[in-house]
This record gives C-alpha cells, structure tokens and sequence, in this order.
C-alpha cells in the first residue's frame, strides 16, 4: 500500500512505512487469518545511519588526532550526530504513530 507523492520532498511525510500481509485460510468455513507486518522505508534507515555514521567517524577521526583541523571539525561532527539522533528520535515517534493509524484503518475496514 503507497500513498502517491506530488513533490519530492514529500517523501518525508508520505511512503514512510512499509505495509506487508498475509491471508491464511482457517478451519472454519467464510474465515481468514490476516497477518500484518509493518516495516521502515529503507530510505529513511539509509538517511539516519548514514548521517550517524558519518557523524561518528568525524568524531573519532578529531578525538583520535588524525585529522584534527581545530574546532570546526569538532562542531561539525558533533552537529552531523546531532542531526542523526534526532531524525531517529522525530522518525521513530512518526513510524509509532503511522502504525497506530493503519491499525485503526485496517480494523475499521475488517469490521463492515
């Protein structure tokens, strides 16, 4: 299931969530078991781990001496990470919420 994106830009607030299922028969005649799995886009995993890795490895690379080109360096790290832990914190909160959304939707659809 995918919400369609006008803008590029979009992609941050739709298509976020990856909506997996599967349809199993039952004993029980006009029965089905539903299976729902909900996942991250790849997209958004890409995006924070690499700007945490990226942060991470400035940090080291500065604390470690090896290249060390004063503060800016410093900063500059420390802001990369920042920029990553909060994206993951902001995501994860709006993934919980999304799911929570499509739970009530799928339930409402299941009960006509």
């Amino acid at each position: 299931m995918r919400k369609r994106i006008t803008y590029p830009f979009y992609l941050f607030f739709h298509n976020s969530i990856v909506v997996n299922g599967t349809l199993s028969k039952t004993d029980i005649e006009n029965e089905t078991n539903i299976e729902i799995y909900f996942r991250q886009h790849l997209l958004w995993k890409s995006v924070i781990f690499s700007s945490m890795i990226s942060g991470l490895s400035i940090l080291i690379a500065v604390i470690s001496g090896v290249d060390y080109s004063g503060p800016f360096m410093f900063l500059t790290g420390t802001t990369i990470l920042a920029i990553g832990i909060i994206l993951w914190l902001t995501i994860y909160q709006k993934y919980e919420r999304n799911i929570q959304e499509y739970k009530a939707m799928f339930s409402k659809i299941l009960e006509i």
